[in-house]
């Protein structure tokens, strides 16, 4: 697979190499996004990237986290960890900080794009 293509993901795809710690935290955090804005879709985009020059046995981790809500376009959440596990959980903290600042009109983003670097 060509580590830059975009590819849908159902957070089914097994092909990702995803562990399924962090299918189970995927899915949990988009429930609980969606539970709290609502209009969010829970299909994400997902890409998969190794960080050039990094450890290969520890590789660096970039999650980044983009909302697509239209007429303001694409804002961005990220997060570097060496533990894929917490650039996660700093993303959606992240990425739900943005969206209560962006969402007091009462708008809410169409969806959301997942990016692991």
């Amino acid at each position: 697979m060509n580590p830059h293509q975009m590819i849908q993901n159902d957070l089914q795809t097994r092909s990702l190499q995803i562990s399924s710690e962090v299918e189970t935290m995927l899915r949990r955090e988009t429930r609980a996004l969606e539970h709290d804005y609502g209009a969010l879709a829970a299909r994400l985009q997902v890409r998969l990237l190794n960080v050039p020059g990094a450890h290969p046995d520890q590789p660096n981790r970039c999650c980044m986290l983009t909302i697509h809500q239209p007429g303001i376009g694409p804002l961005i959440a990220s997060a570097i960890s060496h533990d894929l596990r917490i650039a996660l959980r700093i993303a959606f903290a992240n990425l739900r900080d943005m969206m209560a600042r962006r969402n007091d009109d009462g708008s809410a983003p169409a969806r959301i794009g997942l990016a692991i670097h």
